[in-house]
């Protein structure tokens, strides 16, 4: 599909952003493992990580509505940059903690980011834009493990991480181009108009507001099963398969490749179709993956294919998104529209809680025995897909 300027623009910075985090992104347990991390550390370092993006969101959704979306985007988008310093000069695992801490602050540029989309978009193509352009993160990280994967082999691991604050630095120069987005006053023709509600005041207990915390808390469910047992998919190549860091990045590549064609895919369908039905669709889908890993967790073709499959995630994590922009900036929204980036921030942090806690799960059912996680994950998801009709048969705006 064809983007718009500014869409476009934020596609080719998650690109080469995706880049840069693509080379160390598989790598990453191989990594912390060198620095001294054991398995529960590891899932403690994940688990950090989400907490601290949930956090850090809390005031950048309140900064999305208050400020010009462009410069509070560039703002938090440069915090970033150094994180990739400090992990190549980490001497010990906890000395990674600091440039988490500056990853992840970052993310609270994401209802921002996640609200200007939605401005710029067309409600009846809000799945298919929205998947096309964070299909650039995905689409980014197709060549770049395996070529991370190629200069750790070669030059050991810290090398990949100067490279990355390369790519860091051209993407987020990049967003200098996009055009201002002042915060939007909607002015209602049958009553007069009314200022936003305070971030503290009670637009939390609005009725419109519910459906959405709904929805975030399935949604938060769904993406804490996901933690479960990702963070452990490299150990598990690793302990299990016995595959070395090259392979690890090839097998990266493949999951990658596979996000970059199956999300602009599904939100596709999900337009066509409707975005709760495509969502069930791709939930169903995803007990495939899982399954090959559990049933043939030392055969290539079946580790392949499993890799392959997960971009389903990445398709649904679009069309979950997606659901929220409808409620927030669609035909029905109204006042909604104001409080698009709290909005969207209300729907990052309950899911971000989901996604802190189940990673450091993880780590203990790891150490209990390797498949433990992935088995949990599977059966969690089965349920979750089974309860999908009834938790989105109606979420505020009806059918979509």
């Amino acid at each position: 599909m064809h983007l718009k300027r500014d869409q476009a623009i934020i596609f080719w910075a998650i690109f080469l952003w995706a880049m840069g985090m693509g080379l160390y992104n598989y790598l990453w347990p191989v990594y912390t493992r060198q620095l001294g991390a054991g398995d529960v550390e590891l899932g403690f370092l994940y688990s950090l990580s989400f907490l601290i993006t949930t956090l850090a969101t809390i005031p950048g959704g309140s900064l999305a509505d208050r400020f010009d979306r462009k410069w509070v985007i560039i703002g938090f988008w440069w915090i970033a940059v150094p994180s990739p310093v400090i992990y190549a000069l980490a001497g010990d695992w906890r000395a990674l903690i600091p440039g988490i801490l500056l990853f992840n602050v970052s993310n609270a540029l994401n209802p921002a980011l996640q609200a200007y989309l939605s401005e710029t978009t067309e409600p009846r193509r809000i799945a298919t834009t929205f998947n096309v352009v964070f299909a650039a993160f995905p689409l980014g990280m197709v060549i770049s493990p395996a070529v991370g994967g190629w200069l750790a082999r070669g030059f050991g691991l810290r090398s990949v991480f100067w490279v990355t604050f390369a790519f860091y630095l051209v993407s987020s120069l990049s967003l200098f181009l996009l055009t201002p987005q002042p915060p939007r006053r909607v002015v209602r023709r049958d009553k007069p108009a009314r200022a936003p509600a305070s971030p503290g005041g009670g637009w939390l207990a609005a009725p419109e507001v519910r459906p959405l915390l709904r929805l975030s808390l399935f949604f938060g469910l769904v993406m804490g099963l996901w933690n479960l047992y990702l963070p452990f998919s490299t150990p598990f190549l690793a302990d299990v398969a016995g595959l070395d860091v090259f392979w690890v990045g090839v097998l990266g590549t493949l999951a990658s490749l596979g996000a970059a064609i199956l999300s602009p895919l599904l939100g596709r369908l999900a337009d066509r179709n409707g975005l709760p039905r495509v969502l069930g669709w791709s939930l169903a889908a995803q007990l495939a993956p899982l399954g090959l890993w559990l049933l043939w967790p030392t055969a290539l073709p079946a580790l392949a294919g499993s890799m392959f499959l997960r971009g389903l995630q990445d398709g649904s994590r679009g069309v979950m998104t997606s659901m929220v922009g409808h409620h927030m900036t669609g035909p029905k929204a109204g006042d909604r529209r104001q409080l698009a980036g709290r909005g969207f921030a209300l729907y990052a942090v309950v899911t971000g809680l989901f996604q802190a806690v189940t990673p450091y799960v993880g780590g203990w059912l790891y150490r209990y025995g390797a498949p433990v996680p992935f088995l949990a994950a599977l059966v969690g998801l089965a349920l979750a897909t089974l309860s999908l009709p009834s938790v989105v048969a109606r979420w505020g705006d009806g059918r979509v």
